[in-house]
């Protein structure tokens, strides 16, 4: 089954994900024939490049695809594909497979994949995960055991390692945990090495008083060296980034657990985009610490920042739930609705704590009149 010589796949895009980008070309490689529906204009490079014919009409893409694969930035991109007008769970042949290499919330992920069951359809949350600089992309693969078995032909295409899981929603989760790792890790680390410059302490030293303890960390390994180098290309941007952390902040939501760190995590990397530093590599946190000339020097403009603190940016935040009235079909509006009713009383993929009750929306622009308070160059850290 899924053999080159009798399977068709689908490609819908929009993350501009290199590691997800690589994975399709892998498949045409090995002799599969792929089409791409409506995708992100930044992918056609690749795409073209790769012999992969395109379609603006996502039902002809669909038609005779025994398998489907998708990659979006946000789940609020992921929702609108699947459920939203025209939505896959609605044009897919029955029998097909939808394989999800996106970054979504487990809740999400299980929503699809209940609503795919009914219509005859096999879902796999995959998300392909290639945060680090020197290693290889990993692909977690939550599902139902039966479906992860079949599509097993087509998953070493997808990543250099796969890790299969036991039920719906748990790659997704993966690949959350994973995103919030990363930032506490890269964060501390630069963090540590800013310190470092700051007081004007050897360079030297600092990366040895680091790695020779258990502070050391892959981020020590992958990123300390570039920002040395004030390098910050790679292949992970901020936006890309920003958009994960935004989905590791939307689960929590849903399970009812503070995550501070990569609360923090967000504000800067917000910050960072707001100023500019949208099409850097994460490691460009960096800047943050760095003063307002070298900033200017790598595209950061904080005048930026000051118009956010004036009220003249524009507001920022996630999808938030769902439009369920968005969706089509009667039997996936209602069986939606289920489904969303059921998570609410179980609490599921999450830990349900009534303390928490009064956590507040991290995400939410406040309501007074001077809008976020960004901080300018020279104020965001007091030793700059």
């Amino acid at each position: 089954m899924f053999s080159p010589l009798d399977t068709r796949i689908a490609f819908f895009g929009g993350a501009c994900s290199v590691a997800a980008l690589e994975a399709v070309v892998r498949l045409v490689d090995a002799g599969y024939e792929m089409v791409a529906g409506p995708h992100d204009p930044r992918e056609g490079v690749v795409l073209n490049d790769a012999g992969i014919p395109t379609m603006q009409n996502r039902i002809e893409a669909c038609q005779g695809a025994q398998v489907i694969i998708t990659s979006c930035a946000h789940p609020s991109e992921v929702e609108e594909l699947y459920l939203g007008d025209n939505g896959l769970l609605e044009i897919a042949d029955e029998g097909s497979f939808l394989v999800d290499l996106s970054v979504i919330t487990p809740r999400l992920a299980q929503e699809i994949q209940a609503m795919a069951a009914v219509n005859g359809l096999t879902y796999l949350d995959a998300p392909i995960i290639n945060v680090g600089e020197q290693e290889k992309a990993v692909c977690f693969v939550g599902g139902e055991p039966e479906g992860v078995e079949l599509i097993t032909p087509l998953l070493p295409y997808m990543a250099h390692t796969i890790r299969p899981l036991g039920s719906p929603g748990e790659g997704a989760l993966s690949a959350v945990m994973v995103i919030i790792g990363l930032a506490g890790s890269l964060m501390g680390t630069i963090e540590a090495m800013a310190l470092a410059n700051i007081c004007q302490f050897n360079t030297r030293s600092a990366l040895d008083a680091l790695a020779s303890t258990s502070a050391a960390s892959r981020a020590l390994l992958d990123y300390v060296p570039q920002t040395l180098n004030y390098d910050f290309k790679g292949r992970l941007r901020v936006s890309e980034f920003l958009d994960m952390l935004d989905t590791a902040l939307m689960a929590s939501e849903d399970m009812d657990v503070t995550l501070p760190c990569t609360e923090t995590a967000y504000q800067l990397y917000d910050l960072l985009s707001v100023v500019g530093g949208d099409e850097l590599n994460i490691q460009a946190i960096s800047l943050l610490y760095e003063d307002e000339q070298t900033c200017a020097d790598y595209g950061l403009d904080w005048a930026l920042a000051e118009d956010m603190r004036n009220g003249d940016g524009g507001a920022y935040g996630y999808g938030g739930e769902y439009a369920q009235d968005q969706i089509s079909d009667p039997r996936l509006r209602e069986l939606f609705n289920s489904i969303q009713a059921q998570m609410a009383g179980t609490g599921a993929m999450g830990t349900g704590n009534p303390e928490l009750d009064d956590y507040r929306n991290h995400h939410t622009r406040p309501d007074d009149e001077d809008g976020p308070d960004f901080p300018s160059a020279g104020e965001f850290f007091s030793k700059n």
